[in-house]
């Protein structure tokens, strides 16, 4: 992975915090992740620890009962969301690969989703329970990733977990080619890019927000498609 400024993999590591992850709701039968409308912030403060995932949902809760073979070990990354857990072994800052189960209260778990393209980081908040008015309900993963440590350019992968689509975003210009790209779940989606150097004032970190497509857009373009299917069908 890139160089990357010591103190600053060190601040995202060790940041702690407080937080919480609402259940799952059932998804829109119709999911559009890509698509959707990237806003530029000025001047946004940038704080490292805004960016570390809190302690609180680093841990299997203690009345979860595992399957005996799902075992951790001391480099395992964990994050709980509900009913959802995410795992994966790390090596240093680096996560290399993760799987994401649903843990069913007696004992089992069912794998949902599982990350084989890449690397990622190990500090970064994965989950996104969806709130109050999103357009489409459920449990959501955003990551950033790279094909291998040693690449030069950055993806951002977003996982709707209940209808199991997974998208990487068309990123804003410039976003993927810095030093480190660093996401968080607000009310909508946050992207930080970030040089190494970003502190001397000569590279300020760029930050956006991503609006996901609304339900109607999504529909909209799903009845598109299905126009396109059936013409084509009728051709033939």
């Amino acid at each position: 992975m890139k160089q990357i400024l010591p103190a600053l993999m060190l601040a995202l590591v060790l940041s702690l915090g407080l937080g919480a992850c609402a259940g799952t709701a059932p998804a829109a039968p119709d999911v559009k992740l890509d698509g959707g409308t990237w806003t530029a912030v000025a001047d946004q403060p940038f704080h490292v620890d805004d960016y570390a995932a809190p302690a609180a949902v680093r841990t299997v809760p203690a009345d979860w009962v595992l399957p005996e073979d799902l075992t951790f070990g001391e480099n395992t990354r964990v994050e709980v969301c509900g009913d959802y857990l995410l795992y994966g072994p790390y090596d240093g800052s680096v996560l290399n690969g993760f799987t994401v189960v649903r843990y069913d209260g007696e004992g089992t778990v069912t794998p949902v989703y599982q990350f084989t393209d890449g690397v990622t980081v190990t500090w970064q908040p994965f989950f996104h329970p969806a709130g109050e008015g999103d357009a489409f309900p459920g449990v959501r993963l955003a990551f950033p990733w790279m094909a291998a440590p040693a690449a030069e350019t950055w993806s951002l992968r977003v996982v709707d977990l209940d209808s199991g689509k997974a998208e990487d975003l068309t990123l804003p210009e410039g976003a993927g080619s810095r030093d480190l790209l660093l996401c968080l779940w607000n009310r909508d989606l946050t992207i930080t890019a970030v040089d190494t150097n970003y502190d001397d004032g000569a590279n300020k970190p760029l930050t956006w927000t991503y609006a996901f497509p609304t339900r109607e857009e999504a529909e909209t373009e799903a009845g598109a498609e299905t126009d396109t299917v059936t013409e084509t069908e009728t051709q033939t």
